[in-house]
């Protein structure tokens, strides 16, 4: 965020997630409630506004599902998946002891790892024991888990949104472990195919950015 302005890359999301709603195939698997916030983060900027009309031009409807290809395949379906899940984690925790929670989506990568660990750290020291704490992460780019082109790491540079800290869904328990937190899930948007997409879907399905879950252990 710059300027008190979303990123690029969160109006990308936004954008994204609209593309999805407008696919006949795809209308269930977004939330009407979504939908009406990503139309109203989007108009809060110029950049955002722009990103609307895009969804009205049928040579944008035509070439982004081939940029994404080339980019990031599965990119835009992964980003309501994403959306779901997180919502869906808190709600069930909500229901079952109504912990506290914190959620960092789409963030964690972005930051360098010593403020990664101050994180992790600052939000132990604040919160306490028992806080849930609902995040994104992704794997290097050499780990089979990354499905995402080497135009996406050109992009975000370009942007001047690189990436900084990467991790391997197999080495977060231990990760978590070593600054005093209790593993409870990981996941990924592959594995949530039967959860959220209907029947049959034959849709490219992103791999790279997951989804965990920790709890501020005692």
């Amino acid at each position: 965020m710059k300027d008190d302005q979303a990123s690029s890359t969160a109006l990308t999301v936004q954008q994204g997630i609209l593309f999805t709603a407008k696919n006949p195939a795809l209308q269930s698997v977004v939330p009407h409630d979504m939908v009406e916030a990503a139309i109203q983060v989007l108009s809060c900027s110029q950049e955002g506004r722009d990103r609307l009309s895009q969804l009205e031009s049928p040579v944008f409807r035509t070439l982004a599902p081939l940029m994404e290809r080339l980019i990031a395949p599965g990119i835009t379906l992964h980003y309501v998946i994403r959306k779901r899940y997180i919502e869906d984690a808190v709600h069930d925790a909500i229901q079952k002891n109504g912990v506290r929670q914190v959620i960092s989506e789409g963030v964690m990568m972005y930051l360098l790892p010593e403020h990664v660990e101050q994180l992790f750290q600052s939000l132990r020291n604040l919160s306490g024991t028992g806080t849930r704490f609902v995040f994104t992460a992704l794997p290097p780019k050499e780990s089979d888990e990354d499905s995402s082109r080497f135009l996406l790491k050109l992009y975000l540079k370009f942007k001047s949104e690189p990436f900084h800290w990467l991790i391997e869904s197999k080495k977060l328990p231990g990760f978590l472990l070593s600054q005093g937190y209790q593993f409870v899930d990981v996941t990924s948007t592959p594995l949530l195919k039967d959860k959220y997409l209907p029947k049959g879907f034959q849709g490219a399905l992103h791999k790279g950015e997951y989804f965990a879950i920790a709890d501020i252990a005692g």
